[in-house]
């Protein structure tokens, strides 16, 4: 039975502190760049789209910590990339067996769609928060390690299985953004009380979410695909399956409603930073539900295997 933080400490703690780095330097970020924005004074008229142009007219003490923020997480990844790696071979496996396990690859998903989606929509404003994910996706595995052991239990030798874990860490990662943003939208509303803030931070949350929910949606299919490959059918009322679902269509009533009068703005926000805490249960609670016990996703002591 192997931990992946005993395997290989020197990346794993390596990949913790860039990301803790990481977390700083945006936090630091966050000050300047109102700051920046307030002495430019294009808020006072409470535009849109002001409010969204402002992200890309970054200061130099802006773009400095922007910068270190941006080049620690890569270096996170690289360390992260480098444990799952390592585990890969040392296991003869994907090291994606446990809830431990998938953390560690959940984490390195979360930074890297948060940068893949920062180049395109200039999103770090909020980069410190988000970082804080990964950071404590590494440290629940060092408060609550589980072991696994080294040979594959035969329903994640299918062909489906790496694809659906894979896709679906990404979109929980993803999904971790869009509650960073809709926060961001619910502070600047309530506290800061600047509509145009609150106006950006939902753009960015709805995009967050929409490129999310095609990952979501890819890693539902391909659970389905794994199911029949494993166990003869797509869809058998498991409880890991009935919560993915669940998820799924949580999501799928957001994207709805936010079109309703009266649900675009604030309401939209709450129902969108909920969202998260459905993600968790699907994630992480259910396993500790009794009827987990029977579970067909419960690999650290089903067993059946599966």
């Amino acid at each position: 039975m192997f931990a992946l933080e005993n395997l290989f400490p020197g990346p794993y703690f390596s990949a913790l502190w860039f990301y803790a780095a990481a977390a700083a330097a945006f936090f630091v970020y966050l000050p300047i760049r109102v700051g920046e924005a307030r002495k430019a004074s294009r808020l006072a008229a409470g535009s849109v789209r002001t409010a969204v142009e402002l992200m890309g007219a970054e200061g130099p003490a802006a773009r400095a910590a922007g910068a270190a923020g941006r080049l620690s997480a890569v270096c996170g990844i690289a360390c992260n990339a480098w444990v799952f790696a390592g585990a890969w071979s040392y296991f003869g496996r994907p090291p994606l067996q446990t809830i431990n396990e998938t953390l560690v690859y959940c984490a390195g998903a979360c930074v890297t769609m948060f940068l893949l989606l920062d180049a395109v929509y200039q999103i770090r404003l909020l980069g410190g928060p988000v970082m804080l994910a990964p950071v404590g996706m590494l440290i629940w595995n060092l408060a609550a390690p589980s072991a696994a052991a080294r040979e594959i239990p035969p329903a994640l030798r299918s062909p489906w299985f790496v694809p659906h874990v894979t896709v679906y860490m990404a979109a929980y990662g993803a999904m971790a953004i869009t509650f960073a943003m809709a926060a961001g939208a619910l502070v600047a509303h309530y506290l800061a009380r600047s509509s145009a803030w609150a106006e950006a931070f939902r753009q960015w949350g709805d995009r967050a979410a929409r490129a999310a929910f095609p990952l979501l949606t890819a890693g539902l299919c391909a659970g389905a695909l794994w199911a029949k490959s494993a166990w003869g059918d797509f869809w058998s009322w498991d409880p890991k399956e009935s919560w993915s679902l669940a998820s799924w269509l949580f999501y799928l009533i957001y994207f709805h409603i936010r079109a309703v009068p009266g649900w675009r703005g604030v309401r939209a926000q709450w129902l969108l930073a909920f969202g998260i805490l459905v993600i968790l249960f699907t994630y992480v609670g259910v396993s500790r539900l009794p009827s987990a016990e029977t579970s067909l996703h419960v690999f650290e002591t089903s067993p059946r295997g599966g």
